[in-house]
């Protein structure tokens, strides 16, 4: 009951707390679109979106994996490059 008293949007009545929508960022609703803010999110979860994120976060380690091979490839090479013609 103290908590409820001291809470802002609560309302103490029989024991259960009735929330009072005093400003547009308090309204909750029970739509799925609709985040804690009010406004519209673009959407709850989309599949599609996220499988799309993984691709393309799995695509950039690829390529930085790839670009690290090849430099160490390239660094491997010089050295060897040096080392012939240390030998020469």
């Amino acid at each position: 009951r103290d908590l409820w008293e001291t809470f802002p949007t609560g309302r103490v009545r029989q024991g259960r707390p009735i929330v009072v929508p005093t400003a547009p960022h308090q309204i909750t609703t029970n739509h799925p679109n609709v985040g804690l803010s009010g406004r519209k999110r673009l959407c709850s979860f989309n599949p599609v979106l996220f499988l799309l994120h993984i691709l393309i976060f799995c695509l950039f380690i690829h390529l930085y994996t790839v670009a690290a091979s090849s430099h160490l490839h390239y660094h491997r090479h010089l050295k060897q490059d040096c080392l012939d013609y240390a030998i020469k």
